[in-house]
């Protein structure tokens, strides 16, 4: 349970820090 919440946070947190760096290039 641990394990999943840890891999869904770092996914959501690449996700995220991607659509800054885009919004931050337009």
């Amino acid at each position: 349970m641990v394990g999943f919440f840890f891999v869904t946070f770092c996914i959501e947190r690449n996700r995220l820090r991607g659509l800054f760096y885009i919004s931050w290039l337009n």
